[in-house]
């Protein structure tokens, strides 16, 4: 008996071509992901450059922030979008579902283990709405100072004067003093 190399190679094309479309599949959806991104943070910074260029300085704040926030979140969005669709696409479809029923029922699970981060993206959120302070304000944090160079739902991003670049999750802000308000 020998080797039947007509079955050999056909089999090999065949798992070759299989991964080279699943290669090309994953270039493709990683691509538009990064090409998704790109624009939207071009949308943003051109509306953050817009609204640096008001009158309204407090409206400008607003606007700054709420940008930085939304591109905070939306590349969470993507990149989890893109993950689920790799994940679909290499066949781990039974995977994929078993993964997103333990999301549901695991969910409490997480939201216990993880209860510092849901309380950082929280007070991300009240911060915001409730205009405490904005990108570019000079603040001081429970005992931290500096100016805001970027506010994410997670956490808020100072600088001080010597550049000293400071991360303050936003769950543990107990005090706010924001210099730069108007009266």
């Amino acid at each position: 008996m020998g080797i039947d190399w007509q079955k050999v190679l056909y089999e090999t094309l065949g798992d070759l071509t299989s991964f080279v479309s699943k290669l090309i599949y994953i270039i493709i959806v990683l691509a538009l992901a990064r090409l998704i991104l790109n624009i939207l943070s071009r949308g943003t910074k051109t509306a953050m450059n817009r609204a640096e260029k008001m009158d309204d300085k407090m409206r400008a704040k607003e606007i700054i922030t709420a940008m930085t926030l939304l591109r905070s979140a939306c590349r969470y969005m993507i990149y989890f979008a893109a993950i689920c669709l790799i994940i679909n696409r290499l066949g781990f479809t039974s995977a994929f579902s078993n993964i997103v029923t333990a999301a549901g029922v695991g969910a409490l699970v997480v939201s216990l283990g993880a209860q510092s981060i849901i309380g950082d993206i929280v007070a991300g959120a009240f911060i915001m709405f409730e205009h405490q302070y904005g990108v570019g304000d000079f603040v001081k944090l429970n005992e931290y100072e500096g100016t805001v160079t970027s506010l994410a739902l997670r956490c808020t991003y100072l600088k001080r004067f010597s550049g000293e670049k400071i991360i303050v999750p936003n769950g543990s802000i107990k005090t706010v003093i924001n210099y730069s308000t108007d009266f």
